[in-house]
C-alpha cells in the first residue's frame, strides 16, 4: 500500500510505503491471552459482590465468576476474608 502525503496546495511532499502485516503478525500482536489454560492461577480484581459469589477481572475479554462455595479452598486463599470490591484475589 502507497500513501502519498500532499501539503496544502496538493503539491506531492513525498510517498510511504507501508509494510502489509500478515495475519499471524496481527495476532502477535494483540495476543492477550498470552498462557491461558484450564487450571492456570492468575491474579484478578473483585469488580462485583454478589449474594452467591463475585465477578472477578483478570484482564481478559470478560470477567469470570468465583462462587462463594469456592472461596474456601485453602491452596488458593489461604483463610482469607471474603473480598469487597477492589479487593486482589488469586482465581484459578
Amino acid at each position: 500500500m502507497v500513501d502519498e502525503l500532499r501539503t496544502e496546495d496538493g503539491l506531492e511532499t513525498h510517498a510511504a510505503q507501508e509494510k502489509e502485516e500478515t495475519m499471524e503478525e496481527m495476532m502477535q500482536q494483540f495476543d492477550v491471552m498470552g498462557d491461558f489454560h484450564r487450571g492456570k492461577i492468575l491474579e484478578g480484581t473483585i469488580v462485583d459482590a454478589r449474594e452467591d459469589g463475585w465477578l472477578v477481572d483478570v484482564g481478559y475479554k470478560c470477567e469470570g465468576f468465583l462462587p462463594r462455595k469456592e472461596w474456601t479452598h485453602k491452596v488458593l486463599v489461604e483463610e482469607a476474608p471474603e473480598p469487597e470490591n477492589g479487593a486482589k484475589v488469586k482465581v484459578q
